[in-house]
């Protein structure tokens, strides 16, 4: 596990780490949109597919799904990020979910933990995004997912300045 307090930039994406209790993840991003067009790049499926994979279910409502299939041709639950519950929302301002991680990670994936996602004003027609990945149990499948999540997140969101910066991903197949 990495040291407490570390902070690293991974193509266009500051990355905090905290791993004194209660451990976290912090992955921040400013992207040259406004905080309506970032919303919609979150909460709408032709949104999510421009840099978030190739499928997506988005049921917008407080207790509905917000899956990412990065491996839309599998069975439900072996897709990728397939196990996500809509906890809180206001619209234009922030998104909150019961995360499920990757399936290598059952316990951490059935379990859940806490994922916000905060749109906010950055200048003319630039918005920030911070991503704040919380309610993390103990054990060493927790330590794995842990710490897999904090360059795995990183990696994924450099997708979304990436659509920002050059346009929608295209994805093979």
């Amino acid at each position: 596990m990495p040291p407490s307090d570390t902070t690293w930039t991974h193509k266009g994406v500051a990355v905090r780490v905290s791993t004194d209790a209660p451990r976290k993840l912090e992955w921040e991003v400013y992207l040259p949109a406004t905080p309506t067009e970032v919303w919609d790049s979150w909460t709408t499926e032709s949104g999510l597919v421009e840099w978030a994979g190739p499928g997506a279910f988005i049921d917008l409502r407080v207790g509905g799904a917000w899956e990412v299939h990065f491996e839309p041709d599998r069975p439900k639950g072996q897709r990728g990020s397939d196990a996500n519950e809509i906890v809180d929302l206001e619209p234009g301002r922030m998104l909150r979910l019961a995360a499920g991680a990757p399936p290598d990670f059952p316990t951490v994936r059935a379990e859940k933990t806490d994922f916000a996602v905060m749109l906010e004003q950055a200048g003319i027609g630039h918005t920030k995004v911070t991503v704040i990945q919380s309610g993390w149990g103990q054990g060493e499948e927790w330590d794995r997912a842990f710490d897999y999540l904090a360059g795995a997140n990183a990696e994924w969101l450099s997708w979304l300045v990436r659509r920002y910066d050059t346009g929608p991903l295209e994805w093979p197949g």
